[in-house]
């Protein structure tokens, strides 16, 4: 799918947005394997270095999504957005509820046996 905006996180987010959990997953494993792949094939280029971070950015979006983990280095609005989009993705996630410690503000969820 690769970003048009080139390596823009924030666009990546916006089109996440309203997505389920699962998709919102699959949807950032693809992109950071297609800049990992462009940065291959890229490298002598100044774009590689954009689209290496770029891909671990999304790496750190999916530790986020699956285990609450908070990258490191964003604005409290970037943490805010990416809680709302773990939320409301994990509300939409089949075949389950969301337990409360999904949803928790802290971004470090507690862990308790089901």
């Amino acid at each position: 799918m690769m970003n048009q905006d080139r390596f823009s996180l924030e666009t990546f987010l916006a089109t996440a947005e309203g997505r389920t959990y699962d998709d919102v997953i699959l949807m950032a494993d693809s992109e950071a394997t297609a800049a990992e792949r462009r940065r291959l094939r890229l490298r002598n280029s100044p774009f590689a270095g954009e689209s290496l971070g770029y891909a671990n950015q999304l790496k750190a979006l999916i530790r986020y999504m699956r285990y609450g983990i908070k990258p490191k280095g964003l604005s409290p609005e970037q943490v805010g957005r990416l809680q709302r989009l773990r939320g409301h993705a994990l509300q939409k996630k089949p075949g389950r509820s969301p337990r409360p410690n999904d949803l928790c503000l802290s971004g470090s969820p507690t862990w308790r046996p089901v």
